[in-house]
């Protein structure tokens, strides 16, 4: 302000007409006057004019591609994970997972942890982003997908739960099958 208390920030070569203040804070209201000296002395202050400082702009980094099984059969609940994402500022953030791919079928901003289960067969397209938990709107891009295969057995085949890699079965294929 105009009347209030002012202290030295600077001196400046011969000739100078700018000078940056790399000492401010971010969101800041700040007041600034000059005055010039030769050998005569000083001149009095100039008129009294403000500037604010920008609040620092949030970023969120991209997470990580997600992991989880990369086929099963549809109507089976199937966990996926994904992560490495950061906020600029420190802040927390929470992940959406794209379940298809296209934007058509979004997961709830939640944990970087949740469960899909696909009614019908086909190929999807899994990927993630992750936002801001303090400022929403601040929306990492999408992750690279991960490709995850709905199928349904084909004729004369059998499902043996202890062998898959994702859900604790694999589908057989045998010659024979036989039901006692």
């Amino acid at each position: 302000p105009e009347g209030g208390t002012y202290a030295q920030i600077a001196t400046v070569s011969v000739n100078t007409t700018a000078y940056t203040d790399t000492s401010l804070s971010p969101a800041s209201l700040y007041y600034y006057r000059v005055r010039g000296v030769n050998n005569t002395g000083l001149s009095a202050y100039s008129n009294v004019i403000s500037a604010t400082t920008l609040a620092p702009t949030e970023t969120v980094s991209t997470p990580n591609q997600p992991t989880g099984p990369t086929s099963g059969n549809p109507d089976t609940s199937y966990s996926y994970s994904t992560g490495g994402s950061s906020s600029s500022l420190g802040h927390s953030v929470e992940y959406q997972f794209d379940w298809k791919g296209d934007g058509t079928d979004l997961s709830a901003w939640g944990s970087a942890f949740q469960s899909k289960s696909w009614s019908s067969v086909g190929t999807y397209l899994v990927k993630a982003r992750a936002r801001c938990a303090t400022n929403i709107s601040v929306i990492s891009g999408w992750s690279s997908g991960l490709s995850v295969t709905i199928s349904t057995p084909g004729s004369g085949d059998a499902w043996d739960p202890s062998d898959d890699t994702s859900t604790g079965g694999t589908w057989l294929t045998p010659t024979t099958i036989t039901q006692s």
